[in-house]
């Protein structure tokens, strides 16, 4: 079985993802991520089955995958504290405010970066 090509994205089926055994999953899709936990065939995965479904930001603009950006700098230092939260020292929120400021010259308030983590706050599965 081969992923199905549309686009520059790649459509995998759950059995092709079973297969994969991934430790990790990180979707960009919000209605993915929020009904994954509840469908048994994905349920077999080890990364939903242990609440390691993250979601990716992609509000204003993608934070891993696309555009290509300064946001991908913010999005590897996202996953590095969900992928090893022992070792991360970094504030989400603290972190979101520099990173604006430092490459769009944005000063961010609270509501503002409400919003925007809103997405990169995307709670692990539990």
């Amino acid at each position: 079985m081969t992923a199905a090509r549309r686009g520059d994205w790649f459509r995998v089926s759950p059995e092709q993802v079973i297969v994969a055994a991934p430790e990790v999953i990180v979707t960009w899709d919000r209605t993915f991520f929020e009904r994954v936990r509840d469908d048994p065939l994905w349920g077999q995965i080890e990364a939903v089955r242990k609440g390691r479904v993250y979601l990716s930001p992609t509000a204003p603009f993608g934070w891993v995958d696309r555009p290509p950006s300064p946001n991908r700098m913010m999005g590897l230092a996202r996953m590095a504290g969900r992928f090893y939260p022992e070792r991360w020292e970094g504030d989400p929120r603290e972190d979101a405010r520099d990173f604006y400021q430092t490459w769009y010259q944005v000063d961010l308030s609270e509501e503002d970066l409400d919003r925007l983590l809103e997405w990169a706050e995307g709670r692990p599965l539990s």
